[in-house]
């Protein structure tokens, strides 16, 4: 009897194992939300966010059965995802790791492509951030000297921005170091030469219990004619602030979900019974709400270059703090701001906009 107890035991011991083993790295790829302005962006897009994953060395399930999970729990959110998700995934699927994005610019303006998206790989156990990152140039930023180098193919751009976006992501086996460097004014002899984007900000020093340590970003407000500009800056927005690596992020998938459930108006601002409800559900110090005042991108305009301007927030969160101010910050930047002579430091692409004037706002805290 002894015998066979044993060999049930090894039996389990090595399905485990073996499962374990099987779900190692391996990896959920989501569809991205689509933000970008066209349509069947994602039928190019796509395959070639797959084979940059590959070549890390990740294994990807199979699009359907990635497709099958979202069809039969009703997850219709892709740019994010919760925790309660995000265990469908793990539980059904046996992943390790689930990837989240979105397109947030697809266009050509004057034979000049310009393409833009961003992404999160996340852990399927707690939707925590493993690693993110944001992406984009437009066929001009390769031109050399005389004029060679430029891209005209928008899916030549697309697979040298793809390169990008993956380029700082380790491969499979090794460990996720989700801090980065905060990209702050550039340094040096030219420095005097650049415009800094942060017109105002103020920083409440003095904490009762300390400075924050982990900090949810609710939706921002959209104020501008481009649709879904918001939805883009938010990301980008939680992006570079767990990039900054100076709090714990909440992924935004389940700080909507909460926002959701508890029918809390984040647009405007938030109301302390909200914010309450959102630091006890999030186990959050703290919370950033903010707007999109200007969202150019310079499609439309004679000089086709782009500008953006943000307002943000940050709201204590924590008991006894009253959703007392912590931050605010003020940016407005313009593509042309870092330019040093002729071309050279000029910025043409929307999403590298927006991520360095966020960029400099995180650096404010």
């Amino acid at each position: 009897m002894k015998i066979v107890w044993c060999g049930i035991l090894i039996l389990f011991s090595f399905l485990m194992h073996s499962y374990a083993a099987a779900s190692e790295g391996r990896v959920a790829l989501l569809p991205f939300e689509n933000i970008s302005g066209q349509a069947n962006i994602a039928v190019v897009v796509m395959p070639k966010i797959r084979k940059a994953l590959e070549g890390k060395g990740y294994s990807l399930l199979a699009e359907d059965d990635v497709e099958r999970v979202l069809y039969e729990n009703r997850i219709r959110k892709t740019s994010g995802i919760s925790i309660k998700n995000a265990r469908i995934f793990r539980e059904k699927l046996g992943v390790e790791y689930i990837v989240v994005g979105g397109f947030h610019l697809s266009a050509v303006v004057k034979d000049n492509p310009q393409f833009g998206l961003s992404a999160k790989i996340v852990s399927s156990d707690d939707a925590f951030i493993l690693w993110a990152e944001s992406a984009g140039a437009t066929g001009d930023d390769f031109t050399r000297t005389l004029g060679f180098g430029t891209i005209k193919s928008m899916e030549t751009l697309i697979a040298r921005v793809v390169d990008s976006l993956f380029r700082s992501l380790p491969h499979a086996g090794h460990e996720f170091n989700g801090k980065h460097q905060v990209l702050s004014l550039p340094r040096g002899i030219f420095r005097h030469l650049y415009k800094t984007s942060v017109v105002d900000y103020f920083k409440k020093d003095e904490l009762k219990g300390g400075p924050p340590l982990r900090v949810a970003v609710m939706p921002f407000e959209n104020l501008t004619e481009r649709a879904g500009s918001a939805k883009i800056v938010t990301n980008v927005f939680v992006t570079e602030l767990f990039k900054a690596g100076i709090y714990d992020v909440v992924e935004l998938g389940e700080a909507d979900e909460k926002v959701i459930e508890g029918n809390i108006w984040v647009y405007g601002g938030v109301n302390y019974e909200g914010i309450k409800k959102l630091g006890k559900e999030l186990k959050v110090d703290a919370i950033i709400i903010g707007s999109v005042e200007t969202y150019n991108e310079g499609l439309k305009s004679e000089t086709t270059l782009p500008e953006v301007e943000l307002y943000a927030r940050m709201l204590s969160a924590r008991e006894g703090e009253d959703g007392s101010i912590i931050w605010t910050c003020h940016s407005f930047k313009r593509g042309k701001d870092t330019q040093i002579v002729l071309e050279f430091g000029i910025v043409k692409s929307m999403v590298p906009l927006v991520a360095n004037a966020i960029k400099e706002m995180v650096g404010t805290l």
